[in-house]
């Protein structure tokens, strides 16, 4: 319950809730002329013409709705409801009813911003707001069309790997938060101060003055006199309201901090980035939601981590991913494909360190012709099994899970085609199968009985170029796979 003394402004926003309420229940169906025909396939010209006539249509019908800018508060209270449904309920149609409702609010600020809005009274808002929610949904549901269209005809292969995205994004536990069980390689990493809180907290140093983690943002007083005495909303309500005069008040960097997540910052209703803003700022009143604020500051203190997802640190901040804290994060991450391997009774060439017996990885020393060795490259993981007398070659790729927005499938496609892993990875197979015994000697003493070579491009997520494009030469796998396979000596 929201206790603003402007009865009349708080009366109106309820009434646009009440009609969201109903309309974000309703069976999502699109039968917009709009909407793009999965039979028939459509260039990108043909693609942006037609999102753009629903736009204009949406931009019609706001024309015919008597309060917009109660109804753009109305749809930023309710992009928090769903997004507090996704984590509630059922996340998979939660998760669409928020990008439409995210989608919504943004547009209808851009209505706002750019468009003189007529003076009438209508009844019929009602019917009105559910035709603009379904052009909304229309909006999305032809995004994800044109998406699929560029392998249309592996539709098959595309549905299972959107199946197998779903089933990681929702389980527990991932190589992030696998944690080192062995001994000495726990103690080397402490030696050589690599450790995920010591990189989280260096990568951060670089957001002190534009970014507050959750503890730092608890500790802060104007803070707590917003969410307190100046809040006047309930505070059990996820939305926080403070008067924009109060907001004007509060220290400067609490409100830079806020600034950098508020909806101006949106570039384009259809930013996936936009999905962050947790703020609202209006002439009278400043809007933040507790939940989009709280989910925003985990995704960025783990991407900043991670040192990923470089087009949200420039949306947000204006800065590239830090490619010092991405190189140690990447060893870190390799560190711990190691441990799980060892752990589990696999064999990797090793290393004395100051007394301390640990894995080798991003091993180059296979190769001694020089001209050679700086063609191949080094191998992040060489590893032998006992259990199939088999020497395996990992290829790790760290890349960051998709995200939905326009030609998303294409671009990833495009990615690992840019970096040749396939080639490279074919041509230290050939090379290690083609100097074996050399090999054997250099990482293994000539120890073992190696009855085969085998590659495998490893990567932290599910990668659609890979899924897609099955090879004989090597093995794809995705983080949660491969664990599996090591656990279940199937390697």
């Amino acid at each position: 319950m929201i206790i603003l003394s402007e009865d009349r402004l708080w009366n109106d926003i309820e009434r646009y809730c009440k009609i969201l309420d109903d309309t974000v229940v309703m069976t999502l169906e699109s039968e917009s002329k709009y909407s793009i025909s999965q039979e028939q396939s459509l260039s990108r010209d043909g693609y942006t013409e037609r999102k753009n006539e629903i736009q204009n249509c949406i931009f019609k019908l706001f024309s015919q709705v008597n309060l917009m800018d109660k109804l753009s508060i109305a749809l930023f209270i309710f992009r928090s409801v769903m997004k507090k449904k996704m984590y509630e309920d059922n996340f998979e149609d939660w998760t669409l009813r928020f990008k439409i409702c995210n989608l919504l609010f943004f547009m209808s600020l851009r209505y706002l911003d750019n468009y003189k809005c007529p003076l009438h009274v209508i009844s019929n808002e009602s019917v009105v707001i559910k035709q603009i929610f379904i052009a909304g949904y229309t909006i999305l549901e032809n995004q994800i069309i044109f998406n699929e269209q560029y392998y249309m005809e592996q539709k098959e292969d595309t549905d299972k790997f959107f199946e197998r995205v779903k089933q990681i994004s929702t389980r527990q536990g991932d190589l992030h938060s696998y944690q080192i069980v062995n001994g000495n390689l726990n103690k080397y990493l402490d030696m050589k101060g690599i450790s995920g809180d010591k990189i989280k907290e260096d990568a951060l140093k670089q957001y002190n003055d534009e970014f507050f983690s959750k503890s730092q943002l608890d500790n802060n007083q104007s803070w707590k006199q917003m969410i307190t005495s100046d809040n006047k909303s309930d505070p059990l309500d996820d939305i926080i309201i403070v008067s924009t005069y109060d907001f004007n008040s509060y220290d400067k960097f609490l409100q830079n901090f806020i600034t950098k997540f508020e909806a101006k910052k949106c570039q384009t209703p259809y930013d996936t980035e936009s999905e962050l803003i947790f703020a609202y700022k209006t002439d009278s009143y400043v809007y933040i939601s507790k939940k989009i604020l709280n989910d925003a500051q985990m995704f960025i203190e783990s991407i900043i981590s991670w040192a990923q997802y470089g087009s949200f640190t420039k949306y947000f901040f204006g800065r590239s991913v830090n490619q010092r804290i991405l190189r140690i994060y990447n060893r870190f991450m390799t560190y711990k494909i190691a441990d799980l391997l060892l752990i589990n009774g696999y064999i990797l060439p090793m290393e004395t360190v100051k007394g301390l017996l640990v894995p080798r990885i991003e091993i180059s020393n296979y190769v001694i012709d020089k001209e050679m060795k700086n063609r191949l490259g080094d191998i992040d993981l060489i590893v032998y099994s006992e259990y199939s007398k088999k020497l395996y070659l990992i290829e790790f790729k760290n890349y960051q899970m998709m995200i939905s927005r326009e030609r998303d499938l294409s671009a990833e496609v495009s990615k690992v085609s840019r970096e040749k892993t396939p080639e490279r990875v074919m041509e230290r197979y050939k090379y290690i199968c083609h100097n074996i015994e050399i090999c054997k000697e250099i990482l293994f003493k000539k120890r073992f009985e190696i009855s085969g070579v085998k590659s495998i491009i490893l990567t932290t997520k599910p990668c659609y170029y890979f899924f897609l494009n099955k090879s004989e030469t090597y093995e794809y796998l995705d983080w949660v796979e491969f664990e599996n396979n090591v656990i279940e000596k199937k390697l």
